[in-house]
């Protein structure tokens, strides 16, 4: 799974801001061995590489319902939006599965390094719910993200003794300028 890093909200300035996924991501057998959790491999199933930690009751199909990011079949390539940014989407994990690791021997989760690919893919980290004012975005080398705006990212609306700005008004604004700029970026670098 391409995810595995992807594990903390960042601001502008790619800074850790809150931790979003929900439990630790473990690249190899070894390494969840060595947290203490019992590892085993069923080649039949999807790969997973966390484990749930709390109670989470079924729905009664008998799943678990998470959040996590939009990803087409293949399970791992983000999905974008409109305006090409990625979004979260919500999936559902068999409750069997939730308290259970099923990661191969001696080989990496999440990479292209597999002798053979997945048949089942794997399932992605589940992450916290979006908190106001943070919203999907890309890091480096096409990894979705989440960031927040924080005042330092907007800076001190103007305003004088005659005037009342409203903070949310001014973010729907830079919302709105942003997204037009998206817009022409994609335009100007379509063709």
């Amino acid at each position: 799974m391409i995810f595995g890093t992807l594990v903390n909200v960042l601001d502008g300035e790619n800074k850790e801001v809150r931790k979003l996924s929900l439990f630790e991501y473990f690249q190899t057998k070894e390494a969840a061995e060595k947290a203490g959790f019992e590892v085993g491999f069923d080649e039949t199933k999807p790969y997973k590489a966390w484990v749930a930690v709390g109670e989470f009751a079924p729905d009664e199909d008998d799943n678990v319902t998470f959040n996590g990011v939009a990803l087409a079949k293949d399970r791992k390539t983000p999905l974008v939006d409109a305006k090409g940014k990625p979004f979260g989407k919500k999936f559902k994990v068999p409750f069997a599965e939730v308290y259970k690791l099923n990661i191969p021997q001696k080989r990496t989760v999440g990479s292209d390094l597999l002798d053979k690919p997945a048949p089942f893919g794997e399932y992605q980290l589940p992450l916290s719910e979006l908190q106001e004012g943070e919203f999907w975005d890309w890091v480096g080398f096409g990894l979705p993200c989440v960031r927040k705006v924080t005042k330092k990212d907007i800076g001190t609306p103007p305003v004088s003794p005659q005037t009342s700005v409203d903070l949310t008004e001014v973010l729907s604004k830079l919302d709105e300028i942003s997204a037009k700029l998206d817009l022409i970026g994609a335009s100007v670098f379509k063709g």
